[in-house]
């Protein structure tokens, strides 16, 4: 029997998960490597009890994901590995260990880090809640594409829309900082913000 490519958690579950995740990383995250579809990170070495315990759930929501434990150097180190898919399901898979770290919990847009204008980049963005519309001012990670936020209002846990890369382009008045490196001044009036703001209200 082929084991489904999709989470079993409903957005009630879900959303818990996340904060557990959120609290772990805040309390003992350490470090982090991506290698292809394979995502180690580093905890201290008294969150082994909250790694298992992380490990054990995910192993029965995710079942498609392959988890391995190991402590050493007074760390815990956690490997997940992702099965045959794009990458874009990889980074969205990834996306849910790396939030609340340092490092930002976005998935890298891999063809936008590659490329760079001569114009600023905006790291400020006002970002909308389609559930309760409520608008919140953030400042945006200049390396990577944030995949989730949770609504300070309502606690709606926002994800891009179908072919955006991020929250910021799906919700926000300006595109994210690898979006805005890949774009021209043109196409970032178009390309699937709801309302880019104008260029005095960015500080140009």
């Amino acid at each position: 029997m082929t084991t489904p490519i999709a989470c079993s958690l409903d957005a009630s579950a879900y959303e818990q998960r996340v904060n557990t995740i959120s609290r772990l990383n805040a309390q003992g995250w350490r470090a982090q490597e991506r290698d292809g579809r394979t995502l180690l990170l580093t905890y201290a070495a008294e969150m082994m009890q909250q790694v298992r315990q992380l490990v054990a759930k995910e192993s029965h929501c995710c079942a498609f994901l392959t988890f391995k434990i190991e402590e050493s150097d007074g760390h815990v180190r956690l490997a997940i590995h992702a099965p045959e898919v794009s990458f874009d399901e990889v980074d969205a898979f990834f996306a849910l260990f790396l939030t609340g770290t340092p490092a930002t919990p976005g998935r890298l847009c891999r063809s936008a880090l590659s490329v760079s204008r001569e114009t600023p980049v905006h790291l400020i963005s006002r970002l909308t809640c389609p559930e309760c519309g409520l608008t919140e001012t953030l400042t945006m990670p200049t390396n990577a594409c944030q995949y989730f936020h949770e609504c300070s209002g309502c606690h709606a846990l926002l994800r891009p829309k179908s072919g955006h890369c991020c929250v910021f382009c799906s919700f926000g008045t300006v595109p994210c900082p690898p979006m805005q490196n890949y774009l021209s001044e043109d196409a970032m009036r178009s390309c699937g913000a709801p309302a880019l703001i104008a260029t005095e209200d960015c500080g140009r």
